[in-house]
């Protein structure tokens, strides 16, 4: 199935139906029970982003791809972190002390991502598609599967421009400081073409996000129809597409 890395949860954790009805018994037990442990797990996140970061950047270094300036500045921006995170607290107070503050500083940091990436891709608003899904259609296929969502003003301090994460999709390349600025033409480019431009309120993205573990999300071979297509609003609930009725009643318990 087609999935952002931006926050893959999958494994363990799973929000799309045809995953679900794929597993084993014993992984369909736990999946039906996953949202009782997802806030226990999203503690890792943090962690999770921290070695794929330090992963990409050795295999930089193997492949001495980019300029060596840059890969040299990488490493020692990833040092500075440890030796300011870790190394001086720990001179200051001490190991423990020191390991504790940054445990809880990645705990902070986790949800942080959580609230930041989630509402972009885990409610039911974004479409899931499956690897049959044939268009050619770059645009389509982003717009379909991501939403935007809306902030005050710490929010938008604190998401940094990731909560136009249509935008981003649509150029990755773009610093996301300009992303609030193509905003307007992004949608009136939409709008013409026929194509979705979604914006949910920030709170209501995250409640969906945690309930996309409960009630699992339709996998599409192709786009659903036009018609099921609803603009979403800063005031209004999403209803896109519909939650499949069966996952429903049966993720929250009682499939065997």
């Amino acid at each position: 199935m087609r999935w952002d890395r931006d926050l893959d949860l999958d494994p363990p954790f799973t929000v799309l139906d045809r995953r679900y009805v794929a597993a084993p018994k014993w992984l369909r037990r736990f999946y039906q029970a996953q949202w009782l442990t997802l806030p226990l797990a999203l503690f890792f996140t943090s962690f999770s982003a921290q070695k794929d970061g330090v992963l990409h950047l050795l295999g930089v270094f193997r492949r001495r791809r980019g300029p060596a300036r840059r890969r040299r500045l990488d490493l020692a921006l990833l040092l500075l972190h440890f030796a300011l995170w870790l190394a001086l607290p720990a001179l200051i107070w001490g190991p423990g002390p020191a390991i504790l503050a940054y445990l809880l500083r990645m705990l902070a940091t986790s949800y942080l991502i959580f609230c930041t990436f989630a509402p972009a891709h885990f409610p039911v608003d974004a479409v899931a598609l499956s690897n049959e899904f044939r268009t050619h259609d770059f645009v389509e296929r982003q717009v379909w599967t991501t939403l935007n969502f809306s902030t005050g003003p710490i929010g938008r301090f604190l998401c940094a421009g990731v909560e136009f994460q249509i935008e981003h999709h649509l150029f990755p390349n773009l610093s996301h400081t300009m992303y609030p600025r193509i905003s307007g033409l992004v949608r009136k480019f939409c709008e013409q073409r026929g194509c979705p431009y979604r914006t949910l309120p920030w709170a209501r993205g995250v409640w969906l996000s945690l309930k996309a573990f409960y009630t699992l999300k339709v996998v599409h071979d192709e786009l659903p129809p036009r018609q099921l297509l609803h603009e979403v609003s800063r005031d209004e609930p999403s209803r896109v597409v519909r939650e499949t009725p069966v996952l429903e009643s049966t993720v929250g318990g009682g499939v065997s």
